[in-house]
Parts: structure tokens; sequence; C-alpha cells
């Protein structure tokens, strides 16, 4: 069986671009990709927990993949409409080399 979740970064990215706001040395600068996307890789932490809500080591769960995606969404011009989804596009840099983490090349 496979489950899949997606956790939009998208409103805490912008606060970061808004607010200018230096973590560990970078800004998002910009919301593209070229901006992100190193913003990220630094500043991307993610955590496990149970039911219980108990912390989890990474390392016990080794199916578990993370993975960062970027696509373009167009918003509507009415708010009868439904927004347009571009193309996902992959940012394995981001956790390639950390527990759990999508590779290089590879895929979720």
């Amino acid at each position: 069986m496979i489950y899949a979740d997606i956790v939009s970064l998208a409103a805490a990215l912008l606060v970061y671009h808004e607010s200018q706001e230096e973590a560990h040395g970078l800004r998002v600068t910009n919301p593209t990709p070229e901006a992100v996307v190193p913003f990220l890789k630094r500043n991307l932490p993610w955590r496990v927990k149970n039911s219980r809500g108990e912390h989890v080591p990474r390392e016990q769960i080794p199916s578990l993949k993370i993975a960062l995606y970027s696509e373009v969404v167009t918003l509507p011009e009415s708010i009868t409409e439904l927004p347009t989804f571009g193309e996902q596009t992959l940012h394995a840099e981001v956790t390639d080399g950390r527990p759990n983490g999508v590779e290089q090349g590879g895929e979720c």
C-alpha cells in the first residue's frame, strides 16, 4: 500500500519573502524555485510523530520518503472557477542525503 500526502509550504514561504527574514544565512528573495530551493535545502526540517504525538526517529521508518515538488498555480479570475495547476518539478536536492529524503535521480 502506498499513501501520499501533501503539505503546502506556500504560506510559510510568503511570510519569509515578505518579511525578508534571514534563516541560517539565506532569505527568500523571490517566490521562484531558484530562490526557494536553496533556502529550503538549508532550513526545511521534518519530524515524525505517532498517533499518540510521540516523536519517532525517522530511521525507524525506512519506507517513508520525503520529497519536495514545485508547481505553478494560476488563480482563477472568478471565485466560481478552480485554479489551474502546472507540471510538478521534483527538487530532490532539498532532501538528498537526509534520513527518508528522496535522492537525486530518485522518485517518490
